[in-house]
């Protein structure tokens, strides 16, 4: 429970806030051609547009994000987890190689999918 905006309690009927983090390789920084990840999580060049599945309302982004566990190639057994209305939050790590480094918090739950 919040009590101006300050956590006091926490109730077991409340439904946990999942976290997802992950990390990627950086390959570029953005051009006019392409997009990184750091701009689909601010919502800058051509993602400003996607839609945000938090409604118009919302004082951050959120999308779907869709994890998909390989099978053997081209055997439709590969594996789903649709994280669900998630805002993230990334951080860049310089290196060799540099990475990217998103931490997600998905209000939405996990919808997860067997083999296709």
């Amino acid at each position: 429970m919040r009590v101006r905006g300050v956590i006091t309690t926490v109730r077991s009927g409340d439904a946990p806030v999942i976290q997802v983090s992950f990390s990627v390789h950086m390959r570029q920084f953005t051009d006019a051609a392409d997009l990184n990840l750091c701009d689909i999580l601010d919502r800058r060049g051509s993602a400003a547009a996607w839609a945000n599945t938090s409604g118009v309302y919302s004082d951050f982004p959120s999308f779907n994000w869709t994890f998909t566990v390989e099978g053997t190639t081209a055997d439709g057994a590969d594996h789903t987890a649709v994280f669900a209305n998630c805002v993230g939050t990334w951080k860049l790590s310089e290196g060799e190689p540099n990475k990217i480094e998103v931490t997600l918090e998905c209000y939405g739950g996990i919808t997860y999918t067997g083999p296709a």
